[in-house]
């Protein structure tokens, strides 16, 4: 028995999940909450081997096949696919089953899908790109800090519209694309300082897991992160941008403003082993464009070569001026991302 994707399902191994939701889009769960049970023990024939036992391999994951015409969700993929790392052998990449055409049993298939989930590279890097990826992290839903105002929804003279208009940003479009608002009443005495910052809502996998507020004044901090929020497990606006045919990653949020839907912020200038994987098994196939501050020269360049490591297709651009991404117009940054394409 299956069930449907939704945001209330709490799979055993929720970052195999979140990878496969992302490749797939549709997923559902067989044999919910089941863990594998699987016995070991020593091999009597040959000395220092282990022989395994399996008695219930328990939850699957159930996509559409992408070898043959499926749309059933008939690929049964193994909440332990990825896995084992204990033994450094299968990885338990055979638990994987098209049950539509058989497709996983033909030659090169099971390898195929390996790059397609975890993305390509060679064998070496793509280990340590399954662990990574394999590690047990689960994004707790969060709360706004307060009452939510859109911007499209204040007039022209509130001083949020007037801040985000002189960044050249239309306040209508940072709604619309991005859910930008302003905090406008605060009761919980840890987020009083939100109060009349603009507010910056951080999704991944379509559920609100952290935000940050934007001072719209000349005071500090200027921006203010909820409790709690691990910055260097997220990739701001990556739900939008996991559905584009190339990602531009960039150092903050008003540089992807200005970018669009293909951009993803890192929230700083360096990028953490968890956002790698990350950019790394969604846009292992398309072009990576790595575009920071203009003072992050050696930034750039440690992410491109911890990237190309990886074996993608990332391309590095140096802006030719002191200026940041978020500080060119949107034609201008655009220009500059399909010369680099092209």
């Amino acid at each position: 028995m299956t069930v449907p994707a939704d945001r209330s399902v709490d799979p055993l191994n929720s970052t195999l999940y979140s990878l496969l939701e992302h490749k797939f889009g549709e997923i559902s769960i067989a044999n919910e909450g089941v863990s594998a049970h699987i016995q070991r023990f020593a091999d009597p024939l040959r000395p220092g081997r282990v022989v395994e036992n399996p008695l219930t391999w328990g939850e699957f994951y159930c996509v559409n096949c992408p070898f043959c015409e499926d749309t059933r969700r008939r690929l049964w993929i193994n909440h332990l696919y990825g896995s084992d790392f204990e033994h450094n052998r299968r990885k338990y990449t055979h638990l994987a089953v098209c049950y539509n055409e058989n497709c996983t049993h033909e030659p090169g298939r099971l390898p195929q899908l390996e790059t397609i989930v975890f993305g390509p590279g060679r064998p070496l890097f793509r280990k340590v790109q399954i662990k990574a990826a394999s590690a047990e992290f689960v994004h707790k839903a969060a709360a706004p800090p307060g009452e939510i105002c859109q911007l499209g929804g204040l007039p022209e003279f509130h001083p949020a519209v007037r801040y985000v208009r002189s960044r050249n940003f239309d306040p209508a479009v940072l709604a619309r694309d991005f859910n930008v608002g302003v905090c406008t009443f605060v009761e919980d005495p840890r987020y009083k300082i939100m109060l009349n910052r603009l507010y910056i809502p951080i999704s991944m996998n379509h559920e609100l897991v952290g935000w940050q507020g934007r001072a719209i004044k000349d005071v500090a901090p200027k921006y203010f992160n909820a409790p709690g929020t691990s910055k260097t497990r997220m990739l701001y606006n990556m739900d939008t941008a996991s559905s584009q045919p190339y990602v531009v990653v960039v150092e903050g949020v008003p540089s992807v403003w200005r970018i669009g839907a293909a951009a993803v912020c890192l929230f700083g200038k360096t990028m953490s082993l968890y956002q790698q994987t990350t950019i790394v098994t969604t846009w292992g196939r398309k072009p990576i464009v790595l575009m920071l501050d203009a003072d992050a020269r050696a930034e750039m360049e440690q992410g491109v070569s911890a990237l190309r490591a990886r074996g993608v297709n990332v391309r590095p651009v140096f802006l030719p001026d002191a200026r940041d991404p978020a500080d060119y117009s949107t034609p201008e940054i655009q220009a500059i991302i399909d010369k680099e394409l092209r």
